[in-house]
């Protein structure tokens, strides 16, 4: 008989609001936030609005998570944002500083789920749409390169195309994804197949730059 796992500790202790002036970013955080992502958070929370607390360690009064959302309602003039509020030792904080974003950016993508959600998504931010393309081109690399890694196919059967992969810095990711999008609204394509695809777009961009 197996010996019964001891339960989770909760280790919430409650939820309020604050004025974000009064939450204190805390020093030992180490994610920057470039203006790409300041404009596109700032573009859903404009479109949508908050849908997620900040959470505020009570032992220490630094923020754990949410330091984009509260430097963002200070610019803005936000009079309070959602706080979660945590009972952690200083040692437990800096577990959960080190682990929180990183355990998130550890999942994988599922191709036809992602490809199924992004054809459900509206926006009206140009940042938003961005960011969106961006993460759409970058998973799609991933995939490519997965892919990249099965066995070879006769020159029969393979595809008449080729996989191509480009590392990118945020900001750099941010202009492509815009660029990759407006060629489409404007018909900017090469080929005469899946016209709507950011392969013919890219290449009707890079078609324009050399004839120019």
């Amino acid at each position: 008989m197996s010996t019964p796992r001891p339960a989770w500790r909760n280790r919430i202790t409650g939820h309020g609001e604050e004025s974000p002036d009064r939450l204190l970013a805390n020093p030992k955080n180490f994610r920057r936030h470039p203006r790409s992502q300041r404009e596109a958070m700032a573009g859903v929370l404009g479109e949508v609005g908050l849908v997620d607390e900040v959470i505020v360690n009570r032992q220490t009064g630094f923020l754990l998570n949410g330091h984009l959302r509260v430097s963002l309602a200070l610019e803005q003039g936000q009079a309070t944002v959602p706080v979660k509020y945590v009972d952690l030792t200083p040692e437990e904080e800096a577990l959960v500083l080190a682990t929180f974003d990183p355990l998130t950016a550890m999942a994988e993508a599922d191709r036809d789920a992602l490809e199924a959600l992004m054809a459900e998504v509206k926006t009206e931010s140009p940042a938003v749409l961005a960011m969106l393309e961006g993460l759409a081109q970058a998973e799609l690399s991933t995939f490519a390169a997965e892919e990249s890694e099965a066995p070879n196919l006769s020159s029969d059967d393979r595809p008449p195309f080729r996989q191509m992969t480009f590392t990118l810095h945020d900001e750099q990711a941010a202009v492509v994804a815009e660029a990759l999008s407006k060629a489409k609204r404007d018909g900017l394509s090469a080929g005469d197949v899946n016209e709507n695809s950011n392969g013919n777009a890219l290449a009707g961009i890079c078609g324009a730059f050399l004839r120019g």
